[in-house]
């Protein structure tokens, strides 16, 4: 992914700095709930001018056609006070892979790591993360705020594991089809089927021992259409799964 700085100069000397920069912030956030940047920003101050670093999940992350209410409503505040300067290339942010550009993925995945923070949303045909920009809002919401938050408790459960602590609860979290965390990705799984009119599977976590059967019905896993994406899935029960 390519890093962009976008600055801010005051249009006139600020009268509450502290409330400007709060504005920033504020924006910021907002896009990265939109799924427009990702969550490594940065603002920084230059002399009289600040400056956010935003990583772009593509190029074209920042168009106004992603914009949703929210964001136009604190650009309008924004640019009343300061003058907003188009992004501007930086260098490439080598901690993200490159996302999806496939023109229409057959199918998708619902996937979350404790180690990125990446789209949870995996495009089945070449395995790569899809910008959220690109996906339809879920259950009436005019952001992916219930998306991230279920990426934000997974990433919390899965690293508490990895650590062992609490080791019997989060590790059935992660790998029951009934527990509390993947009840949510399942609701989540199924309104973005919907959604995209495409089939979408929620990746099932296990550890040490194979998992030769489907964790909800019990039938034989079968081969993923893409290997390179995940190795099984479940078409009735649209649960995936690695080795």
């Amino acid at each position: 992914m390519k890093a962009y700085n976008i600055t801010f100069k005051p249009i006139l000397p600020l009268q509450n700095e502290d409330e400007s920069v709060s504005m920033l912030w504020d924006y910021l956030e907002i896009l990265v709930q939109n799924g427009q940047i990702m969550l490594d920003y940065l603002l920084l101050k230059v002399e009289d001018e600040f400056i956010a670093t935003v990583t772009l999940p593509d190029d074209d992350s920042l168009s106004e056609k992603y914009n949703n209410c929210y964001i136009n409503d604190m650009l309008c505040k924004i640019k009343a006070v300061f003058s907003v300067s188009q992004p501007y290339y930086i260098a490439e942010n080598t901690n993200y892979d490159n996302t999806c550009t496939c023109d229409s993925p057959s199918w998708y995945m619902l996937y979350a790591d404790y180690s990125t923070d990446e789209s949870p949303v995996v495009c089945g045909d070449c395995g790569h993360e899809v910008a959220l920009h690109k996906l339809p809002y879920i259950f009436n919401e005019q952001e992916y705020y219930t998306l991230l938050s279920w990426q934000q408790m997974y990433q919390h459960v899965h690293s508490l594991w990895v650590l062992c602590l609490s080791d019997r609860f989060t590790y059935r979290q992660l790998s029951n089809p009934h527990s509390q965390l993947s009840k949510l990705a399942l609701e989540i799984r199924a309104e973005l089927e919907e959604k995209l009119k495409k089939p979408v599977y929620y990746y099932i976590y296990h550890a040490d021992k194979p998992l030769n059967n489907c964790p909800n019905c019990n039938q034989e896993w079968i081969h993923s259409p893409n290997i390179k994406t995940v190795d099984y899935i479940c078409p009735k029960c649209k649960l995936a799964t690695d080795k």
